[in-house]
């Protein structure tokens, strides 16, 4: 999950239209970095892109990928924000799992959406929910598969909302990434 902190707070103050053109300019640089990484996008949630990796096909560096991910959103950020007046930059806050889903489409006949569902997704949506300050926070099986080629800090365990125990997080960022 990659969400825009502060787009509620700018939505508040923002033209709609303008608003919009803001919101395309981020999801177009997500989606395309996302994509260069093999991922499906899920969908749009507001000023949120969900991703999936490892589906439809099944891909042996799928973790690695979504790391990637994140890592190079957070990196080219600057150029987008290089073409953005001051009070329209915002961070990215990213949550990152890996675990068993059901991938599928869910709904009705009347209307389907192709989607992932289950604890895996629920801990990714937790994990980028608590990153704050453009963070991007990774689950313990996440850093584990990841540690070779990133620096992690230990967040710790860390209570996640719905869930009877804590969960091991780990931050990662750009500037500590081991070549």
């Amino acid at each position: 999950f990659a969400d825009l902190e502060g787009f509620t707070s700018l939505s508040e103050r923002t033209d709609p239209e303008m608003l919009l053109s803001v919101l395309n300019q981020y999801h177009s640089l997500i989606v395309k970095i996302i994509q260069r990484y093999n991922s499906t996008i899920d969908k749009f949630i507001g000023d949120c892109v969900m991703a999936l990796y490892n589906t439809p096909l099944e891909q042996a560096d799928h973790i690695s990928n979504a790391v990637k991910s994140a890592l190079h959103i957070q990196d080219d950020l600057h150029w987008l924000h290089s073409q953005l007046d001051e009070h329209y930059r915002l961070k990215i806050n990213f949550g990152i799992h890996t675990g068993i889903a059901v991938v599928g489409n869910v709904g009705t006949t009347e209307l389907m959406d192709y989607t992932a569902v289950g604890d895996t997704v629920n801990i990714s949506a937790r994990l980028q929910g608590l990153a704050d300050g453009g963070q991007i926070l990774i689950s313990e099986s996440v850093y584990n598969a990841v540690e070779d080629i990133a620096f992690g800090r230990l967040r710790g365990p860390v209570p996640v909302k719905g869930r009877q125990g804590a969960i091991t997080v780990y931050e990662i960022s750009n500037t500590i990434i081991k070549p």
